[in-house]
């Protein structure tokens, strides 16, 4: 009697039952499911939010978005400098352009840096794209836009003058002195050479975008309202801000 309570109760304890199997892997099953839901809630998201970053610039706009952005290029204290790199890569101009601008708006506010370039990549955005990040102790992750998705080359001059004269210059780095003016040509891709609204080139890009700059005004710190450009609210900025705002709003 006493030999068959212990194997009754070694049986009992030696494994899982048939029943306890099944739950375990039901309850696991569950798990899965509600794992992978939320995987792919976040993916789902990312690519909402990339999107939607790329449908932030439309192609009617990138011209006047350039404009906007370039025109509100400022120098002050932790802004950094004005940086025009002359570069060429596979025979195109991929020049690239670095501000910083005092306030990018309600929806970008305080302080923001602005990198224009080229990207070709087939990891990632290509085209016009433009980076945004913060400046000063507030640490945010930066934001890429596509400006242009089908353009291939960026060619970037810089004026200012020399004896009386408007010259051109190819290069611009300076932390204390703006150019009068910058003048963006931005070109297709090769691939959209014979036909650039293929890929989505805004045909108002195939114009040069000539921006004149006040440096005696955007050199000096404070961002009262004699930095900003002309025409702009002092509660708008320029990276994008509420519905209203804009030159001559």
């Amino acid at each position: 009697m006493i030999v068959m309570t212990t194997l009754r109760s070694t049986r009992s304890t030696a494994g899982f039952t048939l029943v306890e199997v099944l739950v375990a892997i039901v309850v696991a099953g569950a798990v899965s499911a509600a794992a992978y839901g939320v995987v792919g809630s976040l993916a789902a998201s990312r690519r909402a939010a990339e999107r939607g970053r790329e449908m932030a610039i439309p192609g009617a706009g990138a011209r006047e978005t350039l404009q906007e952005w370039v025109r509100a290029a400022a120098l002050f204290d932790g802004s950094g400098r004005f940086d025009g790199a002359d570069r060429r890569a596979a025979g195109l101009p991929r020049d690239e352009l670095s501000f910083a601008v005092e306030d990018g708006g309600a929806l970008r506010p305080g302080p923001r840096r602005v990198r224009l370039w080229i990207g070709r990549s087939s990891f990632g955005p290509s085209g016009l794209l433009a980076e945004i990040s913060s400046l000063g102790p507030r640490s945010e992750p930066a934001e890429t836009l596509v400006v242009a998705r089908a353009a291939g080359g960026l060619d970037v001059r810089y004026r200012f003058t020399l004896r009386d004269r408007k010259v051109w210059t190819d290069a611009w780095a300076s932390d204390s002195v703006l150019p009068e003016a910058v003048e963006l040509r931005v070109t297709p891709a090769p691939e959209y050479a014979a036909d650039p609204r293929a890929g989505g080139f805004p045909n108002l890009l195939r114009l040069p975008v000539r921006v004149p700059l006040r440096p005696g005004l955007q050199t000096l710190s404070g961002g009262t309202d004699a930095h900003r450009p002309a025409g702009l609210r002092p509660d708008c900025g320029a990276l994008g801000a509420a519905p209203g705002c804009g030159p001559g709003r």
